[in-house]
């Protein structure tokens, strides 16, 4: 069979395996929140966010395995239409949020178009024409001739406040810089200077100088929904169980979320969460119900057991809150892993300064892994793949993610060469760190790499 068809028949199979699971998890009430016999919730979609995680695998695995089925079809009278239809759906989505269209829709009950074009004060005949192109996207509904009322899907952007502005950041930042990326290569040439993208052009300044606090708060409604969760994958990055009774340190912190997330990996295992984020330390420290108040001077560690609630079982317990400075030498000796996740780069966050912060964070823990040659540092970051390695839709969204960097700063993603070039200048008479092991999933936009210390043999006389 010609490899083309075989990998149609393969996202046709995909697609059918992961719907039979939704079925059966729909079946059995999973959904019951969010799907009723009748129609859709509007508060969620008809997989919910809150759904199990093997649900939302299997909706993750229609979304690719459809939009991989499409490029396959799609010929180019078929990518015009298409890109005409987006453009369209854009422009109609930046309608609708700039005239505030979207608070003047009831969220379950039906109105007229006639009486939101008056509230709204916009032409009716107009509203009716971007609501039917919205439509076709999920993105409103029209129940009745002309009568709308919120999809699933709209009422979300006027639930969460945060999906709207990042849907302004795209209509009126993303969008406009994009478009001037072939004026810059004329203007500009190749270069790595910030004043010179796409992004000054149309705006004269540069993103971190931006002073505008709507805009601000658009472009952190952005960063925050295109954000990933690595919690959410922890048991999957790291085969726990295989070290048996040991300590796992999660250090630089990102997410409170962390502290109930990492009992549950094994139940053999003790767990260390370090943070210097002094709000993060604080709620953890409120959590724990512990009388120490506060970090002291004169100690630079603070530790904080979780206790368990009486008479109840509670895994927390097993972990305990550090208060630790980015880069400043591990104090904790004798861990199993040494877990440490790096959020993908933005605008913010350039090449250098990560790296540096990488460089640091490794030379900070050299001592305790070639103090325990069976200690591994887990480092979980968002590399640029090879083309081909990750899903289609997962690489889209890194590429899609690497450009934007490009346009607004002249950033890029960090590569595995670059990790490498890191590795290669921390070493010294006694040994060096080595990479012995890099995990890709292909639906996940993480590389895990699993880095050790290689201690050189003495020579005998």
């Amino acid at each position: 069979m010609d490899p083309s068809w075989a990998s149609f028949h393969e996202k046709v199979f995909d697609i059918q395996d992961a719907a039979q699971v939704l079925s059966q998890a729909a079946s059995k009430g999973d959904f019951a929140d969010a799907v009723t016999k009748t129609n859709h919730s509007p508060n969620d979609s008809l997989v919910p966010s809150r759904a199990s995680s093997e649900s939302l695998r299997a909706r993750t695995s229609i979304l690719e395995s459809s939009g991989s089925l499409q490029t396959m079809l799609r010929d180019p009278r078929g990518l015009l239409e298409h890109l005409m239809f987006q453009v369209q759906l854009l422009a109609s989505l930046q309608w609708l949020s700039s005239f505030q269209v979207l608070a003047c829709i009831p969220i379950e009950h039906p109105t007229t178009f006639e009486d939101v074009a008056e509230l709204a004060s916009v032409p009716e005949s107009q509203l009716i024409r971007v609501a039917r192109i919205t439509a076709m996207a999920g993105f409103l509904r029209e129940p009745q001739p002309g009568h709308v009322v919120h999809s699933a899907l709209s009422a979300q952007f006027v639930l969460e406040p945060f999906s709207l502005d990042a849907l302004l950041f795209i209509s009126d930042v993303v969008n406009p810089t994009s478009m001037q990326m072939t004026r810059a290569t004329k203007t500009y040439g190749e270069t790595q200077n910030p004043d010179r993208t796409p992004y000054q052009l149309v705006f004269h300044t540069t993103p971190d100088s931006v002073v505008d606090t709507k805009l601000r708060r658009q472009h952190a409604a952005f960063d925050r929904l295109s954000a990933y969760n690595y919690v959410t994958d922890l048991s999957s990055i790291y085969d726990w169980h295989s070290l048996g009774a040991g300590t796992v340190v999660e250090v630089c912190a990102r997410s409170v979320d962390t502290i109930t997330a990492l009992p549950h990996l094994s139940e053999k295992l003790e767990f260390i969460v370090q943070t210097n984020d002094s709000r993060m330390y604080d709620h953890m420290t409120l959590l724990s119900r512990s009388d120490q108040k506060s970090r002291s001077s004169a100690t630079p560690v603070n530790t904080i057991a979780l206790p368990t609630s009486a008479g109840l079982d509670n895994p927390t317990a097993r972990v305990k809150v550090q208060y630790r400075t980015d880069g400043e030498p591990q104090t904790v000796q004798g861990a199993a892993v040494y877990l440490y996740y790096i959020p993908p780069l933005c605008v913010a966050r350039n090449v250098e300064q990560v790296l540096a912060e990488l460089d640091a964070e490794l030379r900070s823990h050299y001592s305790v892994l070639r103090g325990c040659p069976n200690a591994t540092m887990v480092v979980v970051m968002h590399l640029l793949p090879e083309p081909g390695v990750l899903s289609g839709h997962m690489e889209a969204n890194l590429r899609t993610l690497d450009i934007l960097l490009h346009q607004l700063t002249n950033q890029r993603l960090l590569e595995e060469q670059d990790v490498l070039n890191v590795l290669g200048q921390i070493r010294d008479s006694t040994g060096r760190l080595v990479l012995v092991k890099k995990s890709i999933d292909r639906h996940r936009p993480v590389t895990v790499l699993q880095i050790k210390a290689e201690v050189f043999p003495t020579l005998s006389l």
